[in-house]
């Protein structure tokens, strides 16, 4: 059993360490660490943890690795001195049942470099490693190893599938897709998710995940776009059926929205705090779609390209409004508009710019959501959400 990866920057790595060695010895000597340095920072942010440059992440992450290796080794005192991480007569513990193994679930050269000098194991993911990039991400790593006088072996190959983008087919046929890797890589463990790739062909029903409907009544007249001419995507393949853990990632993304929908109705009547809360929200939810989820259904799916551009480019007019309730709310709360000169009417007429902003983003993040949800609940459920 292995975290499949523990972010890094929101886990102490001696913290982690002694939880992992712990549980080690409960189950026998059968835990190992699946790390990562860090994604989406601006949720990282929120929860208080620090925003590393990539130079940082590996820094940061070498230095982990060496504060959990030396609170796994018996001994006295650890003293370790670095900048992200350090061990100051920290006392070692408790013994581990084995010696657990860092598996590094990152993609990028220079943590493909760390990885060959101090790894024990290489897990990417199908998302952001198809199996033809497999090739140049191992030479790299092999490469590293050498450099350090280690056998490229001595890395474990891991691999997180992920069904419909890899292995395609029924389960039937994965095993062979499996084989091929493991004699060209010499990938040695393939994990499956538990979403997406569960029940079976006898528990398949139709879809039941329902985009949210759109309002009958706007809050306001303007409008952040043309409706019509938004992209359609490719019709879902007949008679296709789908199990309910198949359709859970579908359900996440409606109950992810519903979430931001909560939060914007709160917010506006709490504008003081609007932007400390929706703001980030939206910005975070944005960020691992782009960067995550559209991604890999485009690779899934290339004819929801048009689709998955136009969200985008959605995205980035929400973020226009947000910044204009951004500067509303500042003009209002420090009269830097100059209204409050005027008396009790510029104060109404900040009043009104910053109602007409929030009616508007009321409006556009409805229609967003829905829109999404009509195009991506479908493709969601047969590929899954890439994580």
């Amino acid at each position: 059993m292995f975290p499949n990866v523990a972010n890094l920057p929101l886990r102490p790595p001696a913290a982690l360490a002694r939880s992992a060695a712990s549980l080690d010895l409960l189950s026998g000597g059968r835990v190992e660490i699946g790390l990562g340095a860090g994604a989406y920072w601006d949720l990282i942010g929120a929860e208080g943890g620090p925003r590393h440059t990539p130079a940082e992440a590996v820094g940061a992450t070498r230095e982990a690795i060496d504060v959990q290796r030396a609170l796994w080794r018996p001994g006295p005192e650890a003293r370790l001195d670095g900048k992200h991480y350090g061990l100051y007569g920290a006392a070692p513990g408790p013994v581990r049942a084995h010696d657990i193994a860092v598996w590094i679930g990152e993609v990028g050269p220079r943590m493909l470099r760390l990885i060959g000098h101090i790894g024990d194991g290489w897990l990417p993911s199908v998302p952001h490693v198809p199996p033809g990039q497999l090739a140049a991400g191992h030479r790299i790593v092999d490469e590293a190893a050498e450099e350090e006088g280690r056998s490229p072996a001595a890395v474990r190959r891991l691999y997180n599938l992920s069904p419909g983008s890899f292995p395609r087919g029924r389960p039937g046929s994965w095993a062979e897709q499996l084989a091929d890797l493991a004699l060209e890589h010499g990938t040695s463990i393939f994990l499956l998710p538990a979403n997406g790739a569960g029940g079976t062909v006898g528990d398949a029903g139709p879809l039941l995940i329902r985009p949210s409907p759109a309002p009958a009544t706007p809050h306001g007249a303007a409008r952040l776009w043309d409706r019509s001419t938004r992209p359609v995507g490719p019709p879902a393949p007949p008679e296709r059926r789908y199990t309910r853990q198949q359709q859970e990632p579908a359900r996440n993304l409606v109950a992810a929205h519903d979430q931001q929908e909560l939060s914007l109705r709160q917010n506006s009547w709490g504008l003081g705090a609007y932007c400390a809360s929706y703001c980030q929200l939206a910005t975070a939810h944005h960020e691992r779609e782009d960067l995550g989820l559209f991604p890999y259904l485009r690779r899934s799916e290339p004819g929801l390209g048009p689709v998955l551009d136009r969200l985008i480019e959605e995205h980035h007019a929400i973020h226009g409004v947000i910044e204009r309730i951004d500067r509303a709310l500042v003009a209002r709360v420090t009269g830097s508009s100059g209204a409050w000169a005027g008396g009790e009417a510029g104060r109404d007429a900040d009043a009104g710019e910053l109602r007409s902003a929030i009616d508007l983003l009321a409006d556009a993040l409805v229609s967003h959501l829905t829109y999404e949800e009509r195009e991506l609940i479908e493709p969601m459920a047969r590929f899954g959400n890439g994580w």
